[in-house]
């Protein structure tokens, strides 16, 4: 798995800057959390494996306010978590979070990293230590400078170079407000609305439960959406679609409209699918509603509409009036604060 790791990446914990320009946020709970994954691009490294990283003893502590340090490699890094703007602020710049559950998970363009809560009690608190950079393979790859106390929330510390311009934006532009609606994980169900071919027809009205997750892309601006059937697993995707974040009808939620990817082995034209969860009187929702039409090599002919709806993992359904398939495997999962996983049993 070392090999398909190819690119550096370098963590803010480890002495660089991993600016995002959103975060997704989410209630972080006071406790102690252990490293249960690191994620790059299509390469996923599990718990089992961080050994072979350097990554085996890695966590993260959290304080009832919210605010904490993470320990990487054995160096602590502190941080205050700024909820307004969804991230948390390192001395080295802010890093992107998404809290649901029991399970914390920092990401920048590059790497993501999970954190899952712990029964156990916290370790003592590491020294000073001199920072180095690492890659995900755990090679050293320079010096940094030395950290002992709580970074503040300061501008010029949040922001490398001092980016005056970024800081003027606030990172609240309309896009970076969707982003952090977004981005994260979903749960839910989609359903053939209306079948126009023999094959289509024998779904129209069954639900299917469906699982999605949307991460930000390198660029910073646009995101990924992997969409798979829960009933199958994440590496057996309907479709993987490119989305762009813009305004919406709600200013708090945003909207996203696609720039392009494939679902149901078909490709998925720029601004095919528009989802403005602002129309609708539910929280924490987003509605996918489209046609769908067959692969151009099978005469690109309009074969079924479809509907999907979607909430974040762990919010309540009440307000909907009607639930996923497996809604009570789903409480089940959240009333014990599980992540949500791969697939379903």
């Amino acid at each position: 798995m070392k090999e398909q790791i190819k690119k550096t990446v370098f963590l803010a914990i480890a002495g660089t800057a991993l600016l995002l320009l959103a975060g997704c946020g989410g209630k972080v709970s006071e406790g102690y959390y252990v490293l249960t994954s690191a994620t790059e691009g299509d390469t996923k490294v599990k718990e089992k494996d961080l050994s072979d990283y350097g990554l085996e003893d890695s966590y993260m502590v959290v304080d009832e306010d919210g605010d904490g340090y993470t320990v990487l490699f054995g160096i602590p890094a502190y941080f205050e978590n700024d909820t307004k703007n969804g991230v948390l602020s390192f001395e080295t710049g802010d890093v992107n979070y998404n809290a649901s559950g029991k399970k914390i998970t920092l990401s920048d363009e590059n790497i993501s990293l999970t954190f899952e809560k712990s029964k156990e009690d916290a370790p003592d608190e590491p020294e000073e230590a001199e920072l180095v950079s690492y890659s995900l393979a755990g090679e050293k790859s320079g010096k940094g400078k030395k950290t002992a106390k709580k970074s503040g929330k300061s501008e010029e510390s949040a922001r490398p170079d001092g980016d005056e311009e970024n800081a003027e934006k606030g990172d609240n532009s309309p896009a970076d407000v969707a982003a952090r609606y977004f981005c994260g994980d979903w749960y839910g169900w989609w359903t053939v609305e209306r079948g126009l071919t023999d094959l289509w027809s024998e779904y129209e009205g069954e639900q299917f439960d469906v699982m999605a997750e949307i991460k930000m892309n390198d660029d910073g601006e646009t995101a990924t959406m992997t969409i798979w059937d829960g009933q199958l697993s994440y590496d057996e995707p309907l479709g993987t679609v490119q989305i762009a974040f813009e305004a919406g009808s709600n200013p708090a939620m945003g909207a996203f409209t696609t720039t392009g990817g494939m679902f149901l082995s078909n490709e998925i034209e720029p601004g095919e699918w528009t989802v403005d969860p602002g129309m609708f009187p539910f929280s924490d929702y987003m509605l996918i509603e489209a046609e769908h039409y067959d692969d151009q090599e099978l005469g690109g002919e309009h074969v079924m509409d479809f509907v999907m709806h979607l909430k974040k993992w762990g919010a309540d359904w009440d307000d909907i009036g009607a639930v996923p398939p497996s809604y009570e495997w789903y409480k089940n999962m959240i009333d014990a604060g599980e992540s949500m996983p791969d697939s379903i049993p």
